[in-house]
């Protein structure tokens, strides 16, 4: 996981300082003016420490120097020695002439930021010292190179920093110490002392720590281990807490991983202080070492549970196996075979299980009622065996013939061949999931999503077989179709105590043939002027299929049963259906019209025999030709024309006129009142209005109006059956659709806003909508008033705190159905402290009787149990927790009372939350003299990770009004 980063980072790391042996002068560059004190036993090293920059030009061979002289762009012949290539360097970065050992003023004097090594990703910072000595332990010899104080590199995107490098030129192995950090800006990575092999790239990272900058992940180990991309840490933490030491963490004894991304878990357990709430002793994320996917957990349903998982090649073929234990379920085992070319798709899915013959009781109090059936029974349940056979083989796949952009040839099929209808929710669907989240969900969480018993949910609707042929291109289509489905009849002989679960497979439905072809494309002639004079758009087609259906029998004796054959392939219908259709259709377009017509003919004859009643209605005539023709135009105004005035106001103008007929050719039926037309009517509307900004010169404060009319005429001629013939077509009111005109006014404002509807029939010189209605939202000054309490609360900071509280007020006012009046008015605040604490408050209410606080409708109030109070005393009653009969008594409804408080500690967030509303009893389906109203309370609460909402308690709801069952 964190040696993502680690690894490449003290590759890099040990690729600067590490160089091959020297010759000796190079390898003593200091003077040798003073005598040697304070040397180590054993060792040989120069009294004089020159600068390090100096001293590592000094120790580096030719093209190591030839690397350091590209960074700065300093050209370097063939001919040039190491000595002219250090000159050279010196001279640029230090401005001495000379490849000697300098004294430290002269280096001391130059700035910092020139004696920077950078250029190429990599930039040597500095450090305070840089020698190289030798080790004599007996008769071997170690040469070590040593950089030492603030040790500081930036390779790439890494900054490297450590109090002591130790390079061993003998050996080749690199270690550091003294403050160990590793940072990329997205990860960071620190430790007590690291080892690295340069050549067998095997390294070790003691008292390691990754932290994960976006996703507040912070990574513990005592021991990290790495070999060439595998990595292994022993005694591992993971956590998203902030606190030193964290307050709760997933913790590891070993963990492996192996190319970034293939992990395996020992011993993993999820701790709240020193607490442990769940252990896994094994996890496997993607690959172990044998290439096979495990997963491990515990269901309602299946019990205890561990799937594995393998892909591999054999016979040059990729499969992908599946082997799974199950406590309840019993064993799987299954081959999937996928094979993908330019040519073909071919899938293949063969399931084998040894299922297992048990019961699963469940008490009433777990909402699942009785003693239910969760596992398969076979057919012999009664036989001893525990287990029984139970199998599902499934193929399908697609063969290019002819491949080649929109021209495609292609044969397709679909088969399968099952035990039961129940294999695929009991196996086939419970495909591993290597989600580590998900191993944590609770147990209750558990209970109320998963569906412990069986139902015919669960099972497939029918084992469907098929078969077909695809011809298709830019221009045509053509398929030939067969398909055959199987659906199961249950034995009506046999016991009870096998749940009605042995069953047959019989015939359900046989589809052969089914044909089908189109053809289609653009009639378009160029002009002279290479504009288009015509361009039409036409298709046609014909299909033809021949259905047989097969009895449906829910169930059949299976025992001493002579006919079982003949029921179980009994015919119910049989039906032949064939038919054609075509159409044209062109569409015109200016900049301010859009016209498109179109004539379309369709042609259909069906047969059935043996009918069933549905039958006989759609085959009642078997012979029919409809056609149809619609026609639609649209005005509107060109973009160019109001583009001048778009920023003070936008006009609005279109228009539509739309005309539609189809009809069917051949004898009509008594309940066909207008023969052959099914559909003949013409419809128009057109609108106008427009949309000022900044009205009176204010700002923000907007108005409009619209104006819309609409209408359209029924142009279908009644039939006389007796006569056969159609009736003169003359003008009828009663055929006209809605002839109407609808105008809205609406100013806006953020503060407020008004709108003004009103809506005439012309046809009945009737009104149909005469309302106005205004809102308006204050916001209440709850900072302010907070600020005189908390001082806290008065800083002005962009950490994202929320001090807020409004009131909004709706009015909707009806004249003409006065009693369709309303107010509403709510209350909301809201208070944030990040990473804090979160408040709100809501609350609303609502009054449909405003009419009775208008002279003329007192008495009608009266009458009808009203009370009619001043709208003011009114509204204060409606909060009048103290008197109930008042506050039940007044026209101000409330509706719901929400109060919610959430907190955040240490990456968790704790939430809850009441609602709070009245209910009357009606509403509960209480009849009788049973009257009155009550509080409807419900109560909110979760658990979760900020990070990850997925984990932790989601958010429950638990009604306090009802009986609880969990």
């Amino acid at each position: 996981m964190y040696c993502r980063w680690l690894l490449p980072a003290l590759i890099i790391l040990i690729a600067i300082p590490a160089f091959p042996e020297q010759p000796k002068q190079a390898a003593q560059p200091v003077s040798a003016q003073k005598s040697k004190t304070n040397a180590p036993a054993g060792v040989t090293r120069d009294e004089e420490r020159p600068q390090a920059f100096v001293a590592l030009l000094n120790i580096m061979r030719r093209k190591d120097l030839v690397e350091v002289a590209g960074l700065y762009k300093i050209p370097v012949l063939d001919a040039d020695s190491e000595d002219i290539i250090r000159k050279k360097i010196l001279e640029l970065v230090t401005g001495t002439n000379t490849s000697a050992v300098v004294e430290q003023g002269s280096l001391a004097e130059q700035p910092r930021s020139k004696r920077v090594l950078e250029g190429g990703g990599i930039r040597l910072i500095g450090a305070d010292n840089v020698e190289r000595y030798t080790v004599r332990t007996g008769a071997t010899e170690e040469e070590l190179i040593r950089i030492v104080g603030s040790v500081k590199l930036k390779i790439y995107d890494f900054t490297i920093t450590a109090g002591t490098i130790i390079y061993s030129v003998t050996s080749d192995e690199v270690f550091g110490f003294d403050g160990i950090s590793i940072d990329n800006g997205e990860q960071m990575i620190t430790g007590v002392w690291f080892s690295l092999n340069r050549s067998t790239k095997v390294g070790v990272l003691h008292k390691g720590t990754s932290f994960l900058r976006q996703q507040g992940i912070t990574i513990y180990s005592d021991i990290i281990k790495f070999t060439d991309g595998r990595f292994f840490a022993d005694n591992a933490a993971l956590t998203t807490s902030s606190l030193v030491p964290p307050s709760y963490f997933f913790s590891v004894n070993k963990t492996y991983i192996w190319e970034q991304k293939k992990v395996m878990a020992l011993g993993m357990a999820y701790q709240v202080g020193a607490q442990p709430f769940f252990y896994f002793p094994l996890f496997v994320q993607n690959y172990w070492g044998t290439g096979i996917h495990s997963s491990f957990g515990s269901s309602l349903r299946e019990g205890l549970y561990v799937q594995n998982s393998k892909d591999i090649s054999f016979l040059s073929l990729p499969h992908h196996l599946r082997f799974d234990l199950y406590q309840k379920l019993g064993l799987f085992a299954g081959d999937e075979l996928s094979l993908n070319g330019p040519a073909y798709a071919l899938h293949f899915n063969l399931m084998n299980a040894l299922s297992r013959k048990a019961y699963t009781f469940f008490s009433p109090n777990s909402d699942f009622g009785l003693s239910r059936l969760v596992n398969y029974f076979p057919t012999n349940s009664t036989v001893s065996s525990p287990l029984s056979y139970r199998y599902k083989v499934a193929a399908d796949g697609t063969l290019y013939l002819n491949r080649n952009g929109p021209e495609e040839t292609s044969l397709r099929w679909n088969t399968a061949l099952m035990s039961d209808l129940y294999f695929r929710n009991d196996y086939e669907r419970k495909k591993p999931v290597f989600d580590l989240f998900r191993q944590f969900q609770s147990l209750q969480y558990q209970m109320a999503s998963e569906n412990v018993n069986r139902s015919e949910y669960d099972t497939e609707s029918g084992v469907p077989h098929t078969v077909s042929f695809l011809n298709r291109g830019s221009t045509h289509s053509f398929s030939l179709n067969a398909a055959y489905t199987e659906t199961r009849v249950r034995n009506l002989s046999a016991p009870d105590s096998i749940n009605n679960d042995d069953y047959k497979f019989k015939p359900g439905a046989l589809l052969l043939p089914s044909i089908a072809f189109s053809y289609g494309g653009v009639i378009d002639r160029q002009t002279n002027t290479n504009q288009t004079a015509f361009n039409i758009g036409y298709n046609f087609g014909v299909q033809y299929s021949h259905t047989i259906l097969y009895a449906e029998k829910p169930m059949i004796a299976f025992s001493n049963n002579p006919a079982l054959a003949s029921e179980l392939n009994a015919v119910l219908s049989e039906r032949d259906v064939i038919g054609g259709n075509g159409s044209l259709s062109r569409g015109f377009s200016l900049p301010f019209l859009n016209y498109t017509p179109s004539l379309s003919v369709a042609f259909q004859r069906q047969n059935t025999a043996n009918p069933l009643i549905n039958d006989l209605i759609i085959d009642r005539k078997n012979t029919y030709t409809t056609t149809a023709s619609t026609h639609a135009l649209s005005l509107f105004l060109p973009p160019d024309l109001v583009s001048n005035v778009a920023r003070y106001i936008t006009p609005r103008l279109s228009g539509s006129v739309y005309y539609s007929i189809d009809y069917k050719i051949g004898e009509y039926e008594p309940n066909e009142p207008y023969g052959g037309f099914r559909m003949h009517q013409v419809s128009a509307n057109i609108e106008t209005g427009f949309t000022g900004y900044g009205l009176f010169y204010i700002k923000d404060l907007d108005a409009g109006m619209s104006l819309t009319a609409q209408s359209g005429y029924d142009l279908r001629i009644p039939y006389y059956y007796s006569n056969a013939a159609y009736a003169q077509l003359t003008y009828d009111p009663s055929r006209i659709s809605l002839t109407s005109v609808n105008g809205q006014a609406t100013l806006t404002h953020p503060l407020f806003s008004a709108a003004y509807t009103l809506g005439y029939n012309i046809v009945n010189n009737t009104l149909y909508a005469n309302t106005v209605s205004a809102g308006t939202s204050v916001k209440l000054p709850l900072q302010e008033a907070l600020a005189l309490f908390i001082p806290y609360a008065s800083e002005k900071t962009n950490d994202g705190r929320l001090f807020a509280a409004a009131v909004n007020a709706n009015i909707n006012y009806d004249f003409i159905n006065f009693y369709a009046s309303s107010f509403s008015a709510s209350f909301t605040m809201d208070i944030r402290f990040p990473e804090f604490i979160t408040f709100y408050l809501q609350a609303s209410s609502i009054n449909r009787h405003l009419y009775a606080y208008l002279p003329d409708y007192a008495d009608y109030a009266k009458a009808r149990g009203i009370e009619v109070e001043n709208p003011f005393i009114d509204l204060l009653n409606s909060i009048n927790f103290f008197n109930n009969a008042k506050r039940v008594r007044s026209n101000f409804k409330l509706q719901q009372i929400a109060m919610g408080l959430s907190h955040e500690v240490d990456g968790w967030l704790y939430g809850a939350s009441l609602q709070i509303a009245p209910r009357s009893l009606s509403e509960l389906g209480v009849t009788g003299s049973v009257k009155g109203t009550y509080w409807d309370k419900t109560v909110s609460f979760f658990i979760t990770l900020k990070a990850y909402p997925s984990i932790g308690f989601k958010q429950e709801n638990l009604h306090l009004n009802t009986a609880l069952t969990n």
